[in-house]
């Protein structure tokens, strides 16, 4: 499903089929709906949010996640009991493709074009998102980079415990999220055009 956050709020699904809905309208709390999207949620209920690696779905109904939280995701819900909750950061960027198609004047070649800039600081979609799936709060701050396609985050944290072994224990079977040697740092290049993604 692939329509505006309102229309696919409204969307009644096939009974006989299973439809995974790439907008934001079924990836909150219903409440949360006014101040993050700007509208009241008109049917709440049998969506399910879910990322295949950590949480996969069981029913028919998937609320894809947004692409920002997916990658704090990947990162954080395996370290989250090894971690300060209190001081998580998420300083994340993306390409120009991350912003949609639509035509806005903050997407323009001018303006992208030997430029990183932060946008929607302290009021992104993502940010509740993140922190409903994690379980604590989290400062996150968005960035545009002069690229086509591809997203970094970079997640601060305070560590209690063992943080790699988390990692690898938790991707050990994936095929298409890599936890990195010691020393190898994610790249967009060797993701871009793929389902993978580094860690």
């Amino acid at each position: 499903l692939c329509l505006a956050n309102e229309q696919a709020a409204v969307f009644e699904p096939p009974a006989d089929a299973v439809v995974v809905d790439l907008s934001g309208a079924h990836r909150l709390e219903p409440s949360l709906y006014p101040q993050w999207y700007g509208f009241e949620h008109p049917r709440p209920g049998a969506w399910e949010y879910a990322i295949p690696e950590l949480f996969p779905p069981a029913g028919p109904l998937i609320a894809n996640p947004g692409c920002y939280a997916t990658a704090a995701i990947l990162a954080l819900a395996p370290i989250r009991d090894a971690i300060e909750n209190s001081t998580v950061v998420i300083d994340a960027k993306s390409g120009v493709s991350g912003a949609g198609r639509e035509l806005k004047a903050s997407s323009h070649a001018g303006f992208v074009l030997e430029n990183v800039s932060p946008y929607k600081v302290g009021t992104h979609q993502h940010a509740p998102e993140i922190a409903q799936a994690l379980g604590f709060p989290v400062c996150f701050v968005p960035h545009l980079l002069p690229v086509r396609r591809g997203l970094l985050a970079t997640c601060y944290v305070q560590p209690i415990g063992d943080l790699r072994l988390l990692l690898d224990a938790a991707y050990a079977t994936s095929n298409v999220v890599r936890v990195l040697p010691e020393g190898v740092v994610p790249e967009l290049s060797r993701v871009q055009h793929t389902d993978g993604a580094e860690i």
